[in-house]
């Protein structure tokens, strides 16, 4: 299960380097990421990697999507932590 922070910039860990990372666009409280398609999937390798979290700000902004956060999802899901989009 992904971990929400209140605090983006603090430490959330160590992480064995050289670990995959992709920040993936996903609905509040779902288990459905942004596809690369434009729709959305449950399979996160099919979602679409925003590559940072002002990408997805970015994103959400333009296409005015509510009810959504950024997940940072590693190979290792025990990493895997949100951060809310306003």
């Amino acid at each position: 299960m992904a971990r929400t922070l209140s605090n983006p910039s603090a430490p959330c860990g160590s992480f064995e380097k050289g670990q995959a990372m992709k920040v993936l666009l996903k609905l509040k409280g779902e288990e459905r990421y942004l596809a690369q398609s434009g729709g959305w999937t449950a399979s996160r390798a099919e979602a679409q990697d925003f590559k940072s979290y002002l990408a997805v700000l970015d994103y959400q902004r333009e296409h005015k999507l509510g009810n959504v956060e950024a997940l940072y999802s590693f190979e290792d899901p025990q990493y895997d932590f949100i951060l809310t989009v306003p």
